[in-house]
């Protein structure tokens, strides 16, 4: 399950390192591939949604859908903040335990972020959508 819910447990797997941060290799695998699945396409699905109930806003004047588009793009924020975040973590292979541990940390507090983002543009998205 993704959304908000499945967001708000991925940042919890990811705050541990999913169980790999006596691990290093395995877990900057796995990271290099959330990189693209997760945070780039995250990114650019929520800029597609943002873009799309942006217009929508536009067209009808609703105010919830402008609400929605505003929480659908700070949501794709936070996935391009992740994504910066995970990149130092790829990009920099002598990273201390320590601070890889600091590292994932922000990064989950970015997606819990983009979880509660998310879940305030589903509310103003369905109030929205009633008054069409």
């Amino acid at each position: 399950q993704w959304g908000p819910e499945g967001i708000t447990e991925f940042a919890a797997d990811l705050e541990q390192g999913f169980g790999l941060l006596d691990r290093p290799a395995e877990l900057s695998e796995i990271l290099t591939t959330l990189r693209t699945l997760t945070f780039d396409i995250g990114s650019s699905h929520k800029k597609d949604a943002h873009a799309f109930v942006a217009g929508l806003a536009a067209a009808t004047s609703n105010r919830e859908l402008e609400q929605a588009s505003y929480y659908l793009r700070v949501t794709a924020l936070h996935y391009e903040e992740g994504l910066s975040q995970v990149d130092l973590i790829i990009n920099n292979q002598s990273v201390t335990q320590a601070e890889l541990k600091n590292r994932l940390t922000r990064i989950a507090e970015v997606m819990r972020r983009a979880a509660e983002s998310e879940r305030k543009a589903g509310k103003y998205l369905s109030k929205g959508a009633k008054t069409l």
